[in-house]
């Protein structure tokens, strides 16, 4: 099966002061163009094999003069994937030719096997390569010139299997994910900036079942996102909460589809120091849903966010959306 796609995304700023354009920086735009194409070839009992090629083009527009304007990221990727009786294997491999910053290599590999009593096994490990955006280097007053890609290693081990005869689904994950150059945006400055060298590592747990009717889904994360390098050396990365959870209910009534969905996340740190008064609070959230199915290939659907209007932040001055909603329409051939 061949697979081509293409796509655009773009960003377009005009900065004032107190209604008065700004002399510099006065207008900011970015684009990214995308294409992708992508053959999946069917090896029978072989397996699996993806060969693919895709192309992105960054540029950015503007009143003031920088290093460079535009550049052109072509990667080429591979997968392999073949089942063995019980085991399972996946290799993949990436190469990217960045005209800003070189060539990257990077890969996968993954393993599975089924145990006799329903359990499945699993081990991965990988790497991958991110440039920053144009926006991480150059967006007025907070963009830095001399980030460099970020590079990581990520490491997962993971066991799953069924309860209630099959019913009842569940696994564990535990990762390690190790990065260099880590890029993030932090106050009092807000500027961007990069941690030198950080790690990752915790457990996610999930489940999922059917009850009186319901499809129930949780999943709780714990970990330690740790900053490894400089005088914070040991300290919590910031805006990186240690405890995640949710839990999602949806229920199919004839044509109509009604869910909801409670999120939590525990405290985060805003500075490198995590200064307690530089603290975000944690927070929880219920949001709401239906969908009703029109016609064969038609659904419409609402959502209504944030139901108890919780004040809660994110990122440091930038408030959450209270209660919102949002209404779609959905056309998906059959």
């Amino acid at each position: 099966m061949l697979t081509a796609q293409i796509g655009q995304a773009r960003d377009d700023a005009d900065n004032y002061l107190n209604g008065t354009p700004l002399a510099a920086f006065r207008t900011y735009n970015t684009q990214r163009d995308t294409a992708s194409l992508q053959a999946d070839v069917d090896a029978g009992s072989r397996g699996a094999i993806t060969l693919g090629l895709d192309q992105q083009r960054d540029t950015v527009e503007s009143d003031s003069a920088y290093d460079r304007t535009s550049r052109d990221n072509t990667g080429l990727f591979a997968s392999y994937q073949t089942d063995m009786g019980a085991n399972r294997l996946e290799v993949s491999a990436r190469h990217d030719d960045n005209e800003q910053f070189g060539t990257h290599n990077s890969g996968s590999i993954a393993v599975g096997r089924d145990l006799r009593n329903g359990m499945r096994v699993t081990a991965a490990y990988g790497t991958a390569f991110k440039a920053p955006t144009f926006n991480d280097l150059y967006y007025p007053f907070s963009g830095d010139a001399s980030l460099q890609p970020e590079e990581s290693q990520n490491a997962e081990l993971g066991v799953a299997g069924k309860l209630a005869g099959g019913k009842t689904t569940w696994s564990a994950n535990a990762f390690s994910n190790s990065i260099d150059n880590l890029i993030s945006y932090r106050p009092p400055t807000y500027q961007v900036s990069q941690t030198d060298k950080a790690r990752i590592q915790g457990l996610e747990l999930s489940t999922g079942t059917q009850l009186a009717g319901w499809d129930i889904a949780a999943n709780v994360t714990l970990q330690n996102p740790e900053n490894r390098s400089g005088t914070d050396a040991g300290k919590t990365l910031i805006y990186r909460p240690k405890q995640l959870a949710s839990v999602d209910i949806d229920r199919a009534l004839g044509k109509f589809r009604v869910g909801a969905t409670v999120r939590g996340e525990s405290q985060r740190y805003t500075d490198d120091a995590n200064t307690e008064s530089a603290k975000l609070s944690g927070y929880g959230t219920l949001d709401l849903r239906a969908d009703y199915r029109l016609a064969k290939d038609w659904t419409i659907g609402a959502k209504l966010g944030n139901v108890l209007d919780k004040d809660y932040q994110t990122n440091s001055g930038y408030n959450q959306d209270g209660v919102n909603g949002l209404v779609t329409v959905k056309y998906a051939p059959k």
